[in-house]
């Protein structure tokens, strides 16, 4: 990931975004995305908390809950972890860097678009077979 966001931000700028932006359009890019190992580092760190978290959730609504419902769990877990993650990710890579008004935007962006996905996948779920 690293390598990649390092290779984007290298790339030559689009001219028609260049124009649009009066010849700063690199530099903005540069400036969100060239903060390379800060967003990697946010980045695993975020889905390592997150997962955590909503593994030890999904398994207390099994075990202190019901085991039935398999949606509702889900739902549960990923309720809690999705802001947990953008939470962690939003501001451990661009934290002091963007304004803030600017960090939190991305986070409910991400929180919406993760919830909206995970609604829509819902269902996907009993696809798979539970193991007892």
């Amino acid at each position: 990931m690293a390598s990649l966001l390092a290779f984007v931000v290298w790339l030559p700028v689009d001219p028609e975004w260049d124009r649009l932006l009066a010849g700063g359009a690199q530099a903005a890019f540069a400036f969100v995305l060239g903060p390379v190992w800060r967003i990697v580092t946010a980045s695993i760190v975020a889905e390592v908390a997150s997962e955590l978290l909503d593994t030890e959730i999904y398994h207390l609504w099994v075990t202190r809950v019901t085991a039935r419902y398999q949606w509702l769990r889900v739902l549960t877990s990923n309720a809690i972890s999705v802001p947990v993650d953008s939470l962690i990710f939003c501001w451990g890579a661009f934290g002091g860097v963007l304004p803030e008004v600017v960090v939190w935007s991305i986070f409910w962006s991400n929180v919406l678009v993760k919830g909206a996905i995970t609604l829509i996948s819902l269902p996907g779920i009993y696809l798979v077979p539970e193991r007892d």
